[in-house]
């Protein structure tokens, strides 16, 4: 933190409605400081999130007041400041376990506060960085379960986060996650059906689809946050930072770039949820939980005939988890695969076969004109050149039948090198 930044922080030890005591500073964001604090009387940690602009407020010579820089940014800055107030209200109207819960709200210092849960544990950004790996499929299909309980919740109020990202879910001690920061969150009125905003327009590059991108925010919803979980996850799922909306459009499937272990089921709903086109991603997370049961099932039942095709096949050698969804399962390539060498090797025999018949045709014609005119030359021929004569056509059906033969049977090559790998 800069030394700029440490002037604008409120000192460790000051008492907010005589009631919380600061003992620490969390983080900061462009609307406001988070703060651990205390209760003066009962000793519960709590986080409390103040108001504060950067670049247009500045911390008063007593270290807690705040003033405007300039004159004409006070209306901006008031503006900004119904919407923190805002944020916190619909956050208090929010009760699941996996929301950062709300206490209270209230101005002071000439500006604005929320008291909210302290959460011991870090942002799902400060896990990659530490494990400087992604997340296991378990670990990430476990987190994607618990953010669509939360957006179940926040939807039936009319809600809409705006900026699901891995730096604003939280990961507490016990493994749960917990999602914070509604800055940029949207709510529908109940009575005049408009949207409201917590703050000015914005989005996370990556983390946004188009329909958030063009300033307006007037074809949000639903579809919005469900765009941004799907871009949380894979980003979780592969450590990579995830496409743009215009790089999905421009290059569909192959925007992505999932790993060789990532779990089909989660690498489809993915690309589903984070389609380009608002008609063609769900909009609800009902549909989300529908279509994840019916993608399990349909990978069930392929692996089972997969299994049932390769039964001494490994499960972890009959495909690549990592490219499910883009191309087709590789087990299916895998049989195609197989069946065009069977079917090649089989052109190949047939056309060996004719030429073999062609040449024991031609040569069988020369043996018979030369052996005649040897015949003649002496009165009948020797008895050696008669029983050669007899023996050619039994030659030629031996070897018509060999190669038949082997015909049959395909690709000996193939079959042992199975059998070897089989066993």
């Amino acid at each position: 933190m800069q030394i700029a930044d440490v002037q604008n922080m409120l000192p460790v030890g000051a008492l907010l409605r005589d009631t919380y005591i600061v003992d620490d500073y969390l983080a900061s964001g462009g609307f406001g400081n988070t703060y651990l604090v205390h209760h003066k009387v009962f000793g519960d940690r709590r986080a409390i999130k103040e108001y504060f602009l950067r670049g247009m407020m500045t911390r008063g010579g007593d270290g807690v007041s705040v003033f405007v820089n300039h004159l004409s940014d006070m209306a901006q800055v008031r503006l900004c400041l119904n919407g923190f107030m805002d944020e916190a209200r619909r956050m208090h109207q929010l009760n699941n376990a996996n929301i950062v819960r709300v206490h209270d709200v209230f101005e002071e210092n000439n500006t604005a506060y929320y008291v909210m849960d302290y959460i011991n544990g870090n942002t799902l950004t400060q896990v990659l960085k530490s494990r400087n790996s992604p997340l296991g499929n378990n670990e990430v299909r476990s987190i994607l379960d618990q953010m669509l309980d939360a957006l179940d919740e926040i939807h039936s109020k009319g809600l809409w986060h705006l900026d699901i990202k891995p730096s604003n879910i939280m990961l507490n001690n016990n493994g749960r996650a917990i999602l914070i920061d509604f800055g940029t969150s949207k709510q529908i009125d109940k009575v005049t059906g408009e949207q409201c905003t917590s703050a000015i327009a914005a989005y996370t590059p990556g983390y946004a689809p188009g329909e958030q991108q063009d300033g307006s925010n007037k074809n949000v919803g639903a579809w919005t946050d469900l765009y941004s979980l799907g871009a949380t996850i894979y980003h979780l799922l592969t450590g990579l930072t995830p496409p743009t909306a215009s790089e999905i459009y421009n290059d569909g499937v192959m925007a992505f770039r999932f790993l060789q272990g990532n779990d089909k089921t989660l690498s489809q709903l993915v690309m589903w949820l984070m389609n380009p086109c608002i008609d063609k991603r769900p909009h609800s997370v009902a549909e989300v939980r529908a279509h994840l049961k019916e993608i399990e099932a349909k990978n069930v039942d392929n692996d089972a005939a997969i299994a049932q095709d390769h039964p001494s096949t490994p499960a972890s050698q009959q495909q690549e988890p990592g490219t499910v969804g883009l191309m087709g399962t590789d087990a299916m390539r895998q049989r195609r695969s197989g069946t065009s060498n069977n079917s090649t090797m089989k052109s190949i025999l047939i056309g060996l076969l004719a030429l073999v018949l062609t040449l024991a045709a031609v040569f069988g014609v020369l043996y018979m004109i030369n052996d005649t005119s040897h015949q003649r030359k002496h009165r009948g021929g020797s008895k050696k050149s008669q029983r050669r004569a007899k023996s050619l056509p039994r030659t030629i059906a031996t070897l018509l039948w060999s190669i038949m033969m082997m015909s049959r049977l395909g690709n000996p090559i193939e079959k042992i090198t199975s059998t070897q790998i089989g066993h």
